[in-house]
């Protein structure tokens, strides 16, 4: 993994809020939620390639399946507290069916059709669309 300074990453994270929104988007003319999750995780040198972030097959009735299965390749350690950066699966107490970056503050970055790219607090996630919040770390390979 190829580090990447805080300011750095935050100035990086600055440039994505405003992108428009589009299903099968990664990159900053457009992007959906997983989309989103890649391209951040890219900047970190970090491929993601489980079909979950490969926006040729998302499709928001697969993203439960894909998400788990990502999890599964053991490259995520599923934490109680969120960390800067880290991966957040939001859904409900079963399913996980939207993704996005948590950011200090209580801030989530997440793409999402009307709006695109935006930071929003979990609070107002949380209250908008009753969503239940999984937080995920990446371990590196050994």
């Amino acid at each position: 993994m190829i580090a990447i300074d805080s300011q750095a990453f935050d100035a990086e994270i600055s440039r994505i809020i405003g992108t428009p929104y589009e299903i099968c988007g990664s990159d900053l003319s457009g992007m959906d939620c997983s989309g989103l999750v890649k391209y951040v995780y890219a900047l970190r040198g970090i491929e993601l390639t489980n079909t979950l972030f490969s926006s040729s097959v998302y499709c928001h009735r697969m993203i439960a399946r894909e998400f788990k299965a990502e999890l599964a390749s053991g490259r995520w350690l599923k934490v109680d507290s969120p960390t800067h950066g880290g991966l957040v699966g939001m859904g409900n107490s079963r399913v996980v069916n939207h993704c996005g970056i948590w950011l200090n503050g209580g801030q989530i970055l997440h793409a999402t059709g009307g709006v695109g790219a935006a930071m929003q607090t979990a609070q107002s996630l949380k209250v908008q669309r009753a969503y239940t919040f999984r937080f995920y770390k990446w371990q590196p390979s050994t």
